[in-house]
């Protein structure tokens, strides 16, 4: 406290005698209440900065609560596109048809575009009765899933599923 009285009167902010006047204030309060008084004081003190302590540590362990369940939701979700990508070149390595491009044109729908891919007679019986599916490469071009496939597909990654007449 003297440091602040100190720091005060070099700065010009009180003077000698309003520093003297508010020590002897200071001195004839704590007399006047007495040894007891000043005690429990000093308890109800101690214990208000004890339910502040106890409410600050809550807040903390509330707030850590949320960090990691935030971290364990964002871990989930991470190694749920993790599944999903696997499934998707298992589903891409396994079931992708050969040779279905030929001369005859599908039309399909993607998103409310209207797209057409060049197929086989028999590439376009398997897409019509639900034998195969059209799907979305990485690089925005199409190819045709056996239904199999596109069902897994349906299941774990449905956004890469363009097209299927599930029968």
């Amino acid at each position: 406290m003297a440091d602040l009285k100190e720091q005060l009167l070099k700065a010009g902010l009180i003077t000698e005698e309003q520093s003297k006047r508010v020590s002897h204030e200071k001195r004839v309060d704590s007399k006047k209440l007495g040894r007891g008084e000043r005690e429990s004081l000093s308890r109800k003190a101690r214990a208000e900065a004890e339910r502040e302590k106890t409410k600050r540590a809550e807040a903390d362990r509330q707030r850590e609560r949320e960090r990691r369940k935030n971290l364990e939701h964002k871990t989930l979700e991470q190694q749920e596109r993790q599944r999903g990508e696997a499934v998707w070149e298992t589903a891409l390595r396994e079931g992708q048809l050969t040779r279905w491009e030929g001369p005859k044109k599908y039309y399909f729908s993607d998103g409310g575009r209207i797209e057409y891919l060049s197929v086989t007679d028999e590439a376009r019986g398997q897409l019509e009765s639900g034998g195969a599916a059209i799907v979305r490469l990485r690089d925005g071009r199409f190819t045709l899933l056996h239904a199999g496939a596109a069902r897994k597909l349906a299941v774990t990654v449905p956004s890469r599923l363009v097209t299927f007449h599930e029968a």
